[in-house]
């Protein structure tokens, strides 16, 4: 999904990185959950607020994601969207994965 960038004094970006780990790992969960989170884009996110996938890597199964707002509270509460897409898609019924996820706040003030 690609959203028009926001205004470059955005105070509220993060970079959201999962790397789906254990034996089932599979390029499955990796799309689930970046269509999960292209879904949560287009009803998630405002003309303030976005979710772009920067890097989806099949390899190391891992989705790259970043999280920019106009808004600290409306990019929090993307980013815990984000969260329970990558989560619903590591805990899918055919997967047993699990999910190391990190989040990392890139630009904006820090609490």
């Amino acid at each position: 999904m690609s959203v028009a960038p926001l205004d470059t004094a955005t105070p509220a970006r993060f970079r959201i990185q999962a790397d789906f780990l254990g034996f089932s790992a599979d390029t499955g969960a990796i799309l689930e959950a970046a269509q999960a989170i292209v879904a949560l884009g287009v009803r998630g996110c405002d003309d303030q607020t976005s979710v772009v996938i920067e890097a989806i890597h099949g390899e190391s199964c891992s989705v790259v994601a970043e999280v920019q707002s106009v808004s600290d509270e409306r990019a929090e509460a993307a980013v815990a969207l984000v969260l329970d897409c990558l989560h619903d898609a590591a805990n899918r019924p055919d997967c047993t994965s699990d999910v190391d996820i990190s989040v990392q706040r890139t630009s904006g003030p820090a609490r």
